[in-house]
């Protein structure tokens, strides 16, 4: 380009002033329009004047100072010099076509973040990256963005152990823990913190089953042991570690036979066994009764077992079936009590003793020839026999009861019950006074052929009745 004379820069200026005055930039003075700005390119400018340059730097920006009604005024960036669009992003325009990013910014334009920085200057490693590019994983972080916590750890920052996990590396189960996750208690041990001894064990070592426990958990009453801790032993046990069997569950007599439980809860009979009535199957009973000919038992799943009996006694060795909670027998006849109270007979019918009304019972007691039970308002009921007024109970609120009889004639048959009280009271055959029973507090009465028994309050027994072969006189 030639050297520009005075006359012309004259010409130029005022080519500017007009341009300005009618809206048009300067460089809108040339006849052919530049190109259309484009990201990181600058366009030409047809003023060549150093002028607008005022603090020398060789670029024509904002820091350039001019007064607002010179020609300078009406130039911008974009349009004469530097960058064009190329700044759009965060960077300054340093000369023609050049774009210098600020932070750590990067692009044509200043406007792409690098992989791995974040910030509002992009000068700042995102999570998880570290180091002076940003390119390491910090702390304990792994993968290949920088994202995964490795086994054992974890939080916000991957800087936890996670669950139970203990030590610098995160890789020690401590005491009481287990597990391939650390992540459940060791044997006996329970709580949030694997610090306490589970179920009932005790000790340093949470290794002693204490008491009446026992069980590879130590969660189970020994033998018959019930209650909360184990401390109870229930009606029809006893003995120092509760596996004697006592009470009317354990032991029955017949007319000439008795049978009883055993510690291992299996059946032992002796006397009489002309109808196999003394001759038990093997297993275990949770009680038994004897009756002239036979015994019956429920097994442990609550169902029926009868033994003895001859041929043609109505099938008294095959029991009703079913799940029972409760059995009585007596003479030639058995009947057994279900959970939801419905009585079930089977053997001699022949005076109605089989055919229990349909109604709930919670307890029941077979005589010779009749049955009785208590409903659920504790009101005696019977059926069967009622020659001696044995199935004819009076009025009153009973708590358990018990039938008696002999099938040898001359019959004589009564029924003994205890009130609420724990008094006795008696209906039927009374030949011998067997029904008339004194004053006092009982917990528990038995009916025999002529004569009745009971326990006290000191558990001291008083009969009355028939005493021809000394049946009254306990000792």
């Amino acid at each position: 380009m030639g050297e520009i004379t005075q006359r012309d820069l004259m010409t130029r200026v005022v080519l500017v002033l007009v341009c300005s005055v009618w809206g048009l930039s300067a460089c809108d003075a040339e006849e052919s329009p530049p190109e259309a700005s484009q990201p990181g390119v600058s366009q030409e400018c047809t003023l060549e004047d150093p002028s607008c340059d005022t603090d020398g730097d060789g670029v024509f920006n904002a820091e350039d100072a001019f007064p607002e009604d010179s020609a300078c005024a009406n130039l911008s960036d974009g349009d004469c010099l530097g960058c064009g669009e190329g700044c759009q992003g965060d960077g300054a325009c340093e000369s023609v076509g050049v774009c210098v990013c600020t932070g750590g910014w990067t692009g044509a334009a200043c406007d792409t973040c690098p992989p791995n920085w974040t910030g509002e200057r992009c000068d700042t490693c995102a999570s998880s990256w570290s180091g002076d590019q940003c390119d390491v994983c910090s702390g304990n972080w792994t993968g290949e963005a920088c994202d995964q916590c490795p086994s054992n750890w974890t939080g916000e920052l991957c800087d936890q152990c996670a669950g139970s996990w203990s030590g610098d590396a995160c890789d020690v189960c401590p005491e009481n823990w287990m597990g391939d996750a650390c992540d459940t208690c060791a044997e006996n041990w329970a709580g949030a913190a694997c610090d306490a001894c589970a179920n009932q064990w005790t000790g340093e070592a949470c290794d002693v089953c204490p008491g009446n426990w026992t069980g590879a958990g130590c969660d189970t009453c020994t033998n018959h042991w019930t209650g909360e801790n184990c401390e109870v032993c229930p009606e029809g046990w006893t003995g120092d570690d509760c596996n004697v069997c006592g009470g009317p569950r354990c032991i029955s007599a017949g007319w000439f036979h008795t049978c009883a439980l055993n510690a291992k809860e299996e059946a032992v009979c002796w006397g009489g066994n002309g109808f196999g009535q003394s001759s038990p199957p093997a297993g275990t009973f949770l009680t038994l009764t004897a009756a002239f000919g036979h015994t019956c038992a429920l097994g442990p799943q609550g169902e029926a077992i009868c033994w003895g009996g001859c041929e043609d006694s109505f099938a008294l060795s095959v029991p009703a079936e079913g799940t029972f909670i409760a059995i009585t027998a007596s003479g030639g006849h058995a009947c057994a009590l279900d959970a939801q109270g419905e009585v079930l007979c089977w053997g001699d019918d022949f005076d109605g003793q089989c055919s229990p009304p349909d109604v709930p019972f919670t307890s029941i007691a077979a005589g010779d020839r009749h049955t009785c039970g208590l409903n659920s308002e504790g009101q005696a009921i019977c059926w069967g026999d009622d020659s001696k007024g044995q199935s004819s109970p009076p009025e009153g609120t009973f708590v358990t009861l018990s039938a008696g009889g002999t099938p040898i004639p001359p019959d004589a048959a009564h029924t003994c019950a205890l009130d609420t009280a724990g008094q006795a009271v008696c209906w039927g055959s009374d030949e011998e006074g067997q029904s008339s029973p004194p004053e006092g507090i009982f917990t528990t009465i038995t009916v025999g052929d002529k004569h009745t028994c009971a326990l006290d309050v000191d558990g001291g027994a008083v009969c009355w009745g028939s005493d021809s072969d000394g049946q009254s006189s306990p000792p």
